[in-house]
């Protein structure tokens, strides 16, 4: 079960990208957001006409169907600069928001660390961001005691990018390709290192012109 977050739940103007954003406020239980670009079984053209393989937890993979380009959300690393999805260019990017006060988001953590350490490189990266609200002093200490050597530390106190990306609960993951093109999320934790979850991410690192395709082929809307 994911934790609900209430901060920044009472902001009607979530900030638009490309006009492409559309904010549904009663879309599951819970009131959660939702994009009108999500279907729950799209697939695009791929060579053999594979689409991304989705199994287990993965089949809760909401995979998008029409282009919202790259979200304008910038973040902080641990030294407090700002960071950006261009810093990841040429790399998929598994975009993870959690806080000290989510146990599932406590419970996911190390599987994201494990998904680094078995398939992080210059083609994919796990982004992790903490949102507390005391920044940096509580994320490193539960970065610690969870042992995330493989994850850089990453913080938006403020919540900004989670806004903006109209996040209403936690874990939550995002994924982009390598321009920053967004593809699709999941909403609660998952077991990132299981073998449909690789299977999944190895899908996207393979397949750099999956959203070319699959957005060249949807009609505009």
């Amino acid at each position: 079960m994911p934790c609900s977050t209430e901060r920044g739940a009472g902001r009607s103007g979530l900030t638009l990208f490309r006009t492409a954003f559309v904010y549904i406020s009663a879309l599951t239980t819970g009131g959660l957001f939702g994009w009108v670009v999500w279907i729950g079984l799209a697939s695009g053209p791929e060579p053999a006409d594979q689409p991304p393989p989705r199994a287990g937890e993965m089949l809760r993979f909401e995979l998008a169907d029409t282009d919202v380009g790259s979200p304008e959300i910038s973040w902080s690393d641990a030294d407090g600069k700002p960071v950006t999805l261009a810093k990841f260019s040429g790399k998929v990017v598994l975009l993870n928001y959690w806080a000290s006060w989510c146990p599932p988001c406590l419970a996911e953590l190390p599987s994201l660390n494990r998904l680094q350490s078995k398939i992080g490189g210059d083609d994919f990266v796990v982004v992790a961001i903490n949102t507390d609200q005391d920044g940096k002093s509580v994320a490193e200490k539960f970065a610690a005691q969870l042992k995330l050597d493989a994850l850089d530390l990453y913080l938006d106190p403020q919540s900004a990018s989670y806004q903006i990306l109209g996040g209403r609960v936690m874990p939550i993951s995002y994924l982009f390709d390598r321009k920053g093109t967004f593809l699709g999320l999941l909403r609660g934790s998952a077991e990132w290192d299981s073998p449909d979850a690789i299977a999944l991410m190895t899908y996207f690192k393979k397949n750099p012109g999956y959203a070319n395709r699959l957005f060249a082929a949807t009609p505009p809307g």
